[in-house]
């Protein structure tokens, strides 16, 4: 509020101008803005707590515990049907019963699940003992297969016999060889006569019937396929039976339908897997080949065990890296992956509205949030040098500044006392000049 004793004027050939005269009440609120500059980092020494050392926000989120975040994967935006976003600062973490990463009023930490990139198809050499009766996937890549069963043994009792040019006449005769969860290593025939016992190599006999006509040959002389029905028992999961052919041609035969391959005379194989999903939650961080799946975020956990090829091993320490990464070192020596910390960053961050603990909310002026890339990300789409550093251990303390705070105080103190002086001595001389008139 003022009033305007004198227009301002303009300047003339003679003279310059004259600036406006006016008098009013003095200043009034323009507007309220957050101090959003960084505060002092103070070290904790929790290994739970956070520190953002620059730009960039904490995403938290309530919902259901499956719950997640899709990402952008063009523009780095965020939504979510079923996920209340907030964005915060505050770094003071804690774990729950089920090992979630909470905030401290117990929302949920959210960030990328990384993965190898090498683990969707891999090679390996396996070595096996004796025949197969059962196989368990023990890893995710390189699968290893244990059995304990003995030599497959088929006994052939021959109907009737001629010793003439030593051949064997089989009639009526028909066995079906049924391979279920064993596989088949060695065969061997027994022939019985009456008074002497005979041992032939199966590898050079064929069965056949009455026309001269075979059922079923096992015949490697003249290379022939044998069909098999193939049986694979579940993990996880049901799988239908498979029917299969082997090709007796070939040294290292081939499972045809599965892109597997079966046993070589050695007993060993390289194993191709594809599209199989993992069974364990072991991820190596020595790995050249992590990545964060950067379609989406979800809730970040430090569990107290890790399976890592069909057993657990629990969890020592853990560390967090600057750019998010949450390593943990298990109790056999090895160390894992379990999660990147997401981090959002905002083109006007006064602009974002509070919502109390701590917490903020995008508003119509403060922009979207933009979500920090999680590692191996293109580096054409990398944004991550524009986000600040997590530092383990610490947490951001208030960025209010004591010292100058005090100062303003005592500033503001200072000029009430003077301007009360001031009234004090008007009105002084307001009294003297009422005493002249007397």
């Amino acid at each position: 509020m003022y009033q305007s004793l004198r227009a301002s004027s303009a300047p003339s050939l003679n003279l310059g101008g004259t600036n406006p005269s006016q008098v009013g009440l003095g200043v009034s609120v323009q507007g309220i803005n957050v101090n959003m500059n960084q505060g002092s980092l103070q070290p904790t020494g929790r290994p739970y707590d956070l520190a953002l050392d620059g730009r960039g926000y904490f995403i938290v989120a309530k919902g259901p515990i499956e719950g997640k975040i899709n990402v952008n994967t063009d523009n780095f935006s965020i939504s979510s049907e079923n996920m209340e976003t907030y964005f915060t600062r505050d770094g003071a973490f804690k774990l729950d019963p089920s090992g979630n990463l909470l905030s401290s009023n117990g929302y949920r930490i959210m960030g990328y699940k990384v993965k190898d990139l090498n683990e969707n198809s891999q090679t390996g050499d396996l070595t096996l003992k004796d025949a197969i009766t059962k196989a368990n996937i023990e890893k995710d890549i390189l699968k290893k297969l244990e059995a304990d069963a003995k030599p497959y043994n088929e006994k052939i009792v021959k109907a009737q016999q001629e010793v003439d040019n030593i051949q064997t006449n089989l009639d009526a005769i028909k066995k079906e060889l049924s391979l279920a969860e064993e596989e088949l290593k060695k065969a061997t025939t027994a022939k019985t006569n009456a008074d002497n016992a005979l041992t032939a190599d199966p590898s050079n006999q064929t069965l056949k019937d009455a026309a001269d006509k075979a059922q079923q040959a096992f015949d490697t002389a003249s290379q022939k396929k044998t069909e098999l029905d193939t049986k694979v028992g579940e993990l996880g999961g049901k799988l239908s039976d498979a029917n299969t052919a082997l090709d007796n041609a070939k040294k290292d035969p081939t499972l045809q339908g599965i892109n597997d391959k079966i046993l070589d005379a050695q007993g060993k194989v390289n194993v191709a897997v594809k599209n199989v999903e993992k069974l364990d939650d072991f991820y190596d961080a020595n790995s050249t080949n992590l990545a964060a799946t950067h379609g989406e975020l979800e809730a970040l956990k430090i569990p107290e065990t890790v399976n890592k090829g069909g057993e657990l091993f629990r969890i020592q320490s853990f560390s967090v890296e600057k750019d998010g990464l949450i390593k943990a070192v298990l109790s056999d020596g090895s160390t894992t992956i379990l999660g990147q910390v997401a981090m959002a960053a905002f083109n006007n961050e006064i602009g974002l509205e509070q919502v109390g603990q701590n917490m903020y909310i995008p508003s119509t002026n403060s922009g979207e949030a933009i979500v920090r890339t999680g590692k191996g990300m293109d580096p054409l789409k990398d944004n991550g040098k524009a986000y600040g550093d997590m530092i383990q251990g610490s947490l951001e303390m208030s960025n209010v500044d004591l010292a100058v705070q005090f100062t303003d105080m005592i500033i503001a103190s200072r000029s009430f006392q003077a301007n009360s002086k001031i009234i004090t001595t008007g009105d002084e001389i307001l009294q003297e000049l009422v005493n002249l008139k007397r």
